[in-house]
């Protein structure tokens, strides 16, 4: 649940290690995730009417700071290092074993993606342009918003009777708990929404430390790597057209993802931000349930 890392900007101290944080805080300004810019305009917010979806907004704030507190990496880091599906996997302790679990999750729900047989459904094609932050369509974000709900439920439910993983998540509850996001909104022109808040320093844990490997082929044992590697990769398109000649290149492409499961992950994160969840329930019921079309 994250703002584009490149987007970042930090506080003095995690340059400079010589220069203490402020009662072990870290200090973030930068922008929300793309996506909030198409959410507002789909649901015709004005600037005067904002405030009252942040207002909305900061009954989600709880849970996106504690995942971004446990998703930053070392202090010298300018971006973020884990996913934030590590905090899950707390027993593992081995970063790269983490990591594959991680992946293997992404790859399950990307091959999900592909197989769906329901039409409405937006297009693996559409979900990553969404994910990058390209273009948005309004079924993009909400499936990926689905993905990610569905994904820490089953995870919630796996862990909820793992004592490590419990008291990590009480622990970071506890630093966060009088953090909060304030935003500031330039009005004028094309709307810009800056955001600020700050993050607590948590001890040191194995298992939240960045892996040394998160590429495909890596983290994901190489006979399924072989196996799926053709449903996965636009590269493979021309295996596609031979098995289904009516398909067209343009059409075969849009069923492909082009990113690793790994990074899918950690771009999925970011559908978490407080202010899309609060839009995702302004915009009208005809889009919010749009496998009805």
């Amino acid at each position: 649940m994250v703002a584009t890392a490149t987007e970042r900007n930090l506080h003095p101290a995690l340059t400079n290690p010589n220069i203490p944080t402020d009662h072990e805080r870290i200090f973030v300004v930068n922008e929300p995730p793309k996506a909030v810019y198409k959410l507002i305009r789909e649901a015709e917010i004005t600037p005067q009417a904002l405030p009252s979806v942040i207002f909305q907004s900061k009954e989600y704030e709880p849970v996106y700071l504690a995942w971004q507190t446990e998703r930053r990496g070392p202090l010298t880091e300018l971006k973020d290092a884990l996913t934030g599906f590590e905090r899950y996997f707390l027993d593992l302790e081995d970063p790269n074993e983490i990591a594959k679990k991680i992946a293997q999750i992404g790859h399950k729900t990307m091959l999900e993606q592909i197989r769906s047989t329901q039409p409405q459904k937006p297009s693996p094609h559409e979900l990553e342009q969404a994910l990058k932050g390209e273009s948005f369509t309004l079924p993009a974000i909400f499936e990926l918003d689905i993905l990610l709900r569905m994904i820490i439920a089953k995870l919630y439910a796996q862990t909820a009777n793992n004592l490590t993983v419990r008291d990590r998540r009480r622990t970071t509850q506890a630093k966060i708990h009088n953090s909060s996001i304030t935003y500031s909104i330039r009005p004028n022109g094309e709307m810009k929404i800056t955001q600020e808040y700050s993050l607590p320093v948590l001890s040191a844990h194995p298992a939240l430390e960045p892996p040394s490997q998160t590429n495909f082929d890596s983290l994901i044992d190489q006979e399924t790597a072989q196996q799926t590697r053709e449903i996965l990769k636009p590269s493979y398109v021309r295996l596609s057209m031979f098995s289904n000649p009516t398909l067209s290149p343009s059409e075969v492409r849009k069923v492909y993802w082009t990113i690793e499961p790994y990074e899918f992950m950690n771009l999925l994160a970011q559908v978490g931000h407080p202010l899309i969840r609060a839009l995702l329930t302004v915009i009208p019921h005809q889009f919010r349930d749009y496998t009805k079309l």
